[in-house]
């Protein structure tokens, strides 16, 4: 069997398996096109540091909440109306709703959280609660 023959019998196998399955890999990479900004965690002594790639996106396009534990993140990026006259060739930049959610593992100081946006990438900077934060013990002799 080649590998033409084995390419027809799987595509022949998951159509019969899987209702719905889509007829090209154009089709199936259609059905992932949801987009979800990228971003870079840090810890430090006093903080967890979040930079999320988000060019193109309104500050008042994006909610930032933190509740107990939590840190959600949610926003849109608003595709580009086109021109009268406009069509387009290709799109492959994503747009869309989207939503991130994270959960600590040590206590945070909800109200000590800020955010700031620059070139592209928002850093949101989440204080650590007093009690989570390392401390030194001093040994005393006797």
């Amino acid at each position: 069997m080649n590998a033409k023959q084995l390419n027809a019998l799987c595509k022949t196998a998951l159509r019969r398996n899987y209702t719905g399955f889509p007829a090209t890999f154009d089709e199936l990479f259609k059905s992932f096109d949801n987009w979800v900004p990228k971003v870079d965690i840090l810890e430090n002594s006093e903080a967890f540091v979040f930079r999320f790639e988000l060019p193109g996106v309104n500050a008042d396009d994006v909610e930032i909440s933190v509740e107990k534990d939590r840190l959600l993140v949610k926003g849109k990026k608003a595709k580009a109306e086109s021109q009268e006259g406009e069509s387009y060739h290709m799109s492959e930049r994503s747009y869309g709703e989207f939503e991130r959610s994270f959960r600590f593992e040590s206590a945070i100081d909800a109200d000590a959280v800020s955010a700031e946006s620059k070139d592209g990438i928002l850093t949101l900077r989440v204080q650590k609660a007093e009690e989570a934060k390392p401390r030194r013990i001093e040994v005393k002799l006797g």
